[in-house]
């Protein structure tokens, strides 16, 4: 079973932010490829996915109501 968190946006722009300067650190090219809703970064040696889904209901604060 997957384990999910929640973390806020500043938290994941901080996370994206560090996961981007490891990953070209020593790279001069990305082949980046677009298709739907789905990113993928061609690193050389790696591949990062990245799908955005837009969820089915917008989360309110405070939860449900």
């Amino acid at each position: 079973m997957k384990k999910q968190k929640t973390i806020t946006g500043r938290k994941f722009r901080e996370l994206m932010s560090m996961v981007a300067e490891d990953a070209t650190a020593a790279i001069d090219t990305i082949d980046i490829t677009a298709h739907g809703n789905t990113f993928t970064f061609d690193l050389q040696g790696a591949t990062i996915n990245i799908t955005i889904n837009e969820p089915a209901t917008p989360r309110q604060k405070g939860g449900q109501r």
